[in-house]
């Protein structure tokens, strides 16, 4: 028998299930003040920081493990803030990011173009518009 997927366990689309969420946070938050929770959190996460740097070099001092897991946590910080910077590109700045990557791997990837054969791609490719304030202008 086939797994059934979680639209049909649930009755509910995806959509629903992600309002359904909202609202038992917001009820959760409307009880309880949550800079306790908040709080519990960063104490967690700093401890899971120094757990990594510990298993990682046994035998240093506990200043040099507290050094390591701040270090730790900031670099987290940065990954969350980047990916955080990565989704709020709008579709068309999304599309034009993967479309320009995608032709640097091709172009990577090629072999060099004869002088022949650059002459003929730069009759092709129009020539970009000149920036204001550049060497073109001058």
């Amino acid at each position: 028998m086939p797994e059934r997927t979680l639209d049909e366990q649930t009755g509910l689309t995806r959509s629903q299930r992600s309002m359904r969420a909202a609202i038992a946070a917001h009820e959760r938050w409307a009880a309880e003040d949550p800079s306790a929770n908040a709080a519990r959190g960063q104490v967690g996460l700093m401890a899971r920081f120094e757990r990594e740097a510990r298993g990682a070099k046994p035998g240093l001092t506990d200043a040099e493990y507290a050094r390591r897991a701040e270090s730790a946590r900031k670099a987290h910080m940065q990954r969350v803030r980047l990916a955080r910077s990565k989704a709020r590109k709008t579709p068309r700045e999304a599309e034009v990011s993967e479309l320009a990557e995608h032709i640097k791997r091709v172009v990577d990837a090629a072999p060099p173009l004869s002088g022949e054969d650059a002459a003929r791609l730069r009759a092709l490719l129009p020539l970009p518009a000149p920036v204001a304030g550049s060497a073109a202008d001058a």
